[in-house]
Formats: structure tokens, C-alpha cells, sequence
């Protein structure tokens, strides 16, 4: 596992993470600026667009504050491997190339001329074939010339023929014998492929089996891989809107036995979920309009996010951590300490939950506000400036990296495999 981060490395990294996200806001602002004239025609003018635009607009508001809803850690684990199976050659049939002799006009014509009577010489040659004028101009000396050099003519091209088609012959005998020779190679190499294809999935199979099994008896090296490997939760909203996201929080953990765990959670210090306008149908019923959204709403908003996001947290935990009985949470962000003016870990929500007891509640139908009550809990305003006395010792936590979902990860040696099977499963 990975060391455990000071205080100076999680401020560096939560400002690292800021300097990110304020460059991530201005390419955002930038474009919103030009959209937001265009929508704003569009809306006025199509209310079909408008109210899908408005949809669009709720269905945010409603995903930031339900964070719980999320689907996340609710199907078995199951072995997935991204290796990719060899290629079965194509069946190989041999297709033979036609002879095509060059000269084979000319032979034709040879032969034909070879063949030809006294008159058809005389026809061809425009010769007369009256006795009279064959005996004055020679004509049947002529013909038998004649004849005789088409004959030979032909026997000479003919063997010249008898030759080329002998070598294509071999030709074509070495090019079947060379193309079933390089066919075999690609089956043989097709086979020894896959053969090491299988033994490698049959590898990964039974070595993601028993790291599963072993997160299932609840050994504490592998409940903390699978935690390095799903934390911090991930989750997707629209561009359009996204101010503040609840996915670039920091969060450490404590396996500190097979039946507890202690959890705490960062989020961004700054707290700002909501755009600044939002969007509702106009009172004429006629096209959309934006709204400045009150500060009231903004922190009701903060307020939710923190109790959704603590409880989403425990539903992946107790879904995954089979063994696990007890969670200890704490949800806050870094911020100053009002009395001292210092760095400080500010925190919103503290709760304690055993198993038995979350799992009697229906997370689709809570108010998060209301529902920390059921557990032995703290919890404050976003807007209050009183913090609550944190309980874990921030020191002695593993801290989650984004990297360590990827190859590039320090905090944890898991095979590639284990990772890409967890996280399919998980998200």
C-alpha cells in the first residue's frame, strides 16, 4: 500500500486539484458565453426546445442532490479481462492463376494458315486459282512455300507454347505449395496464440477469483485495494451546468479490522454545486427563462450533497466489504480555521452506521437531511461557521489517488486486471 500523506501533501494536492478545476471553469465559461446567446433565440422561439432544455436543467439539479440514487457497487463482482483474442485465420483455398500465352493470337492464326487448302491460300492471298494463271505465275510453288514456312511457324511457337506452360505449371505448383506452407504457419501460430491466450485468461481468472475471495472473508490488504480502486466515487453530470463536482473530493481510509472502517471525505472547498442561473417556463407558458439562483438554494444544495455523498459512501462500502458491520464517516473540506486563521479540516457531517441499521432504510426514498437522524450523528450548515470535532486521525489514513485506477498507480500493486474487472462491475 501506499505511505500515508501529511497534512502540507493533501493541502498540495487540494490545490493542485483547484488550479485545475479554475482552468477547467474558464474554458467552461468561455463556452457557455457563446452558447448562451444561441440558446437563448432557440428558446425564445421553439418550446419544445425550451422545455427540453429545462429537463435537461432538472434532471442536473436532481442527479447533484441524489447522489445516493447512484447505481454504484450494486452488481456482483464478475472477472472481466480486456486481453484481446486471437484472430482465427480465414479458411485458405488455393485459386489458380489461368495461362495466358502472350502469342496466342498469333499461334491461332499459324495453325489456321498452316492448314489452308490451294484455294483458301488463294482466297487469303487474293491469288486465282485458275489453272491457266497458276501455271504462269507459279502460284502452287507458292502455296507449297508457303505452307510449309506457316508449318514450321507454328511447330516453333507451339513448343515455344508447351515450354511457358510447363513453367507456369511449376510456377503455380510452388506458389500452392508456398501459400499452404504460409497458411500452416498462421494456424500453428493462430494455436500457439490462442493456447497462450486461454492459459493467460485462465491465469487472470483464478488470480481475480482468489483476490475476490479474499475480499469476501474480509482480509484487510484487499478490502484497502478495493478501496484505493473505487474511491473517490466517480460521478457524471452535465457540462452545461457542473459547477463544484463531488468526484474531485479526497478521500482517506482506515481498514481497521475485518468489521470497521473509518471513511473521511473532502470535498472541494468550494461548495459551489449550482450554476448561477438556472431555468423554468416563462409565466406566458411561451419558451424558457433563466433565473438567478438565491444563496439560500446554494447552500441548501452544499447541505444535501454532503449527506448524499456520506451516504453514497456507505452503500458502496457495505456493498462491496462484505464483512464490514461498522462505518465511521466524516464529510467536510479544507478550508481556514475561523479562530486561528489557519489551514483547517472543516467538517459538515460526522455519523456512525452499523449495517443492520442502513440496511433498513430505502435510499430512493429518503430526504438525506432527515435521514442522518437514524444513526448516531453531527452535523452542521455549510453556511456556520462552528466546526465539528473531527474523531479520525487524518494521519493515520490512506489517501485515495485517481491513479490508482490506472496503470500509473503508486498506492497499490493490483493487477491491471483485478482493476478493470472491479471497476466494470462497480460503475
Amino acid at each position: 500500500m501506499g505511505r500515508k500523506l501529511t497534512y502540507s501533501e493533501r493541502a498540495q494536492r487540494d490545490q493542485q486539484r483547484r488550479a485545475e478545476r479554475e482552468r477547467k471553469a474558464k474554458n467552461v465559461a468561455a463556452r457557455r458565453a457563446k452558447a448562451k446567446a444561441e440558446k437563448e433565440k432557440i428558446m425564445q422561439k421553439d418550446f419544445a426546445t425550451a422545455k427540453k432544455a429545462i429537463a435537461k436543467y432538472e434532471q442536473f439539479y436532481d442527479s447533484i442532490i441524489n447522489l445516493h440514487r447512484h447505481s454504484y457497487g450494486t452488481k456482483k463482482l464478475k472477472f472481466e479481462s480486456k486481453l484481446k483474442k486471437p484472430k482465427k485465420p480465414s479458411d485458405h483455398s488455393f485459386k489458380p492463376k489461368k495461362f495466358n500465352f502472350k502469342e496466342k493470337e498469333d499461334l491461332g492464326q499459324l495453325k489456321k494458315e498452316s492448314e489452308y487448302n490451294f484455294k483458301e491460300y488463294c482466297r487469303a492471298e487474293k491469288k486465282s486459282s485458275f489453272f491457266l494463271f497458276v501455271k504462269i505465275f507459279g502460284t502452287q510453288e507458292k502455296y507449297e512455300v508457303f505452307n510449309k514456312d506457316r508449318k514450321n511457324q507454328y511447330e516453333e511457337l507451339d513448343k515455344k507454347k508447351q515450354v511457358a506452360s510447363k513453367k507456369h505449371r511449376e510456377k503455380e505448383e510452388e506458389r500452392k505449395i508456398k501459400e499452404q506452407k504460409e497458411y500452416d504457419d498462421l494456424v500453428n501460430a493462430y494455436n500457439n496464440d490462442l493456447t497462450t491466450y486461454e492459459k493467460k485468461i485462465s491465469d487472470q481468472k483464478i488470480d481475480f477469483q482468489q483476490w475476490h475471495e479474499k475480499l469476501l472473508a474480509g482480509d484487510n490488504e484487499t478490502m484497502e485495494e478495493a478501496c484505493e480502486v473505487m474511491f473517490p466515487l466517480e460521478f457524471s453530470f452535465d457540462d452545461d451546468y457542473v459547477m463544484s463536482t463531488p468526484t474531485d473530493s479526497t478521500v482517506g481510509y482506515k481498514i481497521v479490522d475485518q468489521k470497521n472502517v473509518e471513511i473521511s471525505i473532502n470535498l472541494p472547498s468550494e461548495l459551489n454545486f449550482l450554476p448561477e442561473y438556472g431555468l423554468k417556463i416563462k409565466p406566458s407558458g411561451k419558451g424558457a427563462s433563466e433565473f438567478k439562483i438565491s444563496q439560500k438554494v446554494h447552500t441548501e444544495v452544499a447541505d444535501k450533497v454532503v449527506c448524499s455523498l456520506g451516504f453514497s459512501y456507505l452503500k458502496s462500502i457495505f456493498n462491496v466489504l462484505k464483512t464490514m458491520d461498522s462505518v465511521f464517516i466524516e464529510v467536510g473540506c479544507s478550508g481556514v480555521d475561523p479562530k486561528t486563521g489557519g489551514a483547517a479540516d472543516l467538517i459538515f457531517l460526522s455519523m456512525e452506521v452499523t449495517r443492520d441499521r442502513f440496511s433498513n432504510i430505502q435510499l430512493s426514498k429518503i430526504d438525506v437531511l432527515r435521514a442522518v437522524d437514524n444513526f448516531p450523528h453531527q452535523f452542521r450548515s455549510t453556511k456556520t461557521t462552528k466546526n465539528i470535532d473531527g474523531k479520525i486521525d487524518r494521519e493515520n489514513l490512506i489517501w485515495a489517488t485517481s491513479a490508482a485506477k490506472y496503470l500509473s498507480s503508486k498506492n497499490i500493486n493490483l493487477s491491471k486486471h483485478i482493476r478493470d474487472s472491479f471497476r466494470s462491475s462497480f460503475y
